[in-house]
């Protein structure tokens, strides 16, 4: 729609974007995951947005943990995603000491 406002030349005020919205979502936002025990929506938003830019959430101590977080054997993830997705990226985003 922007890009069609812009070509159309009808609004002064509505110029070309410096950036796409896609580049914009994946330097600006983290994604977290929680009650989501479906590797395949993972693995999408992790190709999407960058595994650094991917977390896990849960909302302790309202859910049980070791049900949500089994889902994680199944997944191809190397070690370090793997470490990324539960621990490091969190650590980054909120500047807590490893």
């Amino acid at each position: 729609m922007h890009r069609a406002s812009v070509l159309s030349k009808r609004y002064a005020s509505m110029q070309p974007l410096q950036k796409w919205p896609s580049d914009c979502l994946r330097e600006n936002f983290c994604i977290t995951y929680r009650s989501v025990a479906w590797p395949a929506a993972v693995k999408f938003t992790q190709d999407f947005m960058g595994t650094e830019r991917v977390l896990y959430a849960m909302d302790y101590p309202y859910q049980h943990a070791v049900d949500e977080v089994n889902f994680l054997d199944d997944m191809a993830l190397s070690p370090q995603d793997k470490k990324r997705f539960l621990q490091t990226n969190a650590q980054t985003l909120l500047k807590i000491a490893a």
